[in-house]
């Protein structure tokens, strides 16, 4: 599949490419039966995760953009987020020792505070909730969902190969108690 498109450079960091990521793309739009079992899946596990883990009401997802990431030794993604999202996530296609972690920092970690905070002892012992990173080294197959507004990336890649399908997610609808409204992707142009 990916021979038959012409990947882009991503900006920062020329090994690593990204197919399918343009306005009117998106890797999950393709009508190819696999892929549409993947969407599937992906749009179930997200509204799991909106309603048990989160804990809201929600009645549809929708993918708002989804791309190809395909990253050669050395390749790096920055600490980012992505806007216009509520949920974003990745799928593991492939992924083998020598691919670079996913890495999640919590809020404020890479940057001063911008807000008042306490300053407490730490005990000594690091938690994934204490910890002001964390890396996470998925097998094949594997989903990860989080909060769009949550900084990830990865870095030091040290195999070539390292291909990940990444994705956004909106409600369809958003109801509040005075007005409700809907979203939709812009498909093309």
């Amino acid at each position: 599949m990916l021979s038959r498109v012409d990947g882009r450079l991503n900006s920062q960091d020329p090994r690593l490419r990204h197919y399918f990521d343009s306005c009117g793309q998106g890797i999950l739009l393709l009508e190819d039966p696999i892929i549409q079992d993947l969407k599937t899946w992906i749009l179930g596990c997200g509204l799991d995760f909106v309603t048990r883990v989160q804990g809201y009401v929600c009645d549809e997802l929708q993918i708002m953009s989804s791309w190809l990431n395909l990253a050669e030794v050395g390749a790096g993604q920055p600490p980012h987020t992505h806007e216009n999202s509520w949920i974003s996530g990745t799928y593991y296609a492939c992924f083998e020792e020598g691919h670079a972690p996913i890495r999640f920092w919590r809020p404020g970690a890479l940057s001063q505070a911008n807000r008042p905070y306490f300053s407490l002892g730490k005990t000594g012992q690091s938690t994934v909730f204490s910890s002001d990173e964390i890396a996470i080294a998925p097998a094949p197959g594997t989903l990860l969902l989080w909060p769009s507004h949550l900084l990830h990336g990865h870095s030091g890649n040290s195999l070539d190969g390292r291909l990940s399908l990444s994705f956004n997610l909106m409600p369809s609808q958003l109801r509040g108690s005075s007005y409700s409204f809907s979203l939709s992707p812009i498909h093309s142009r």
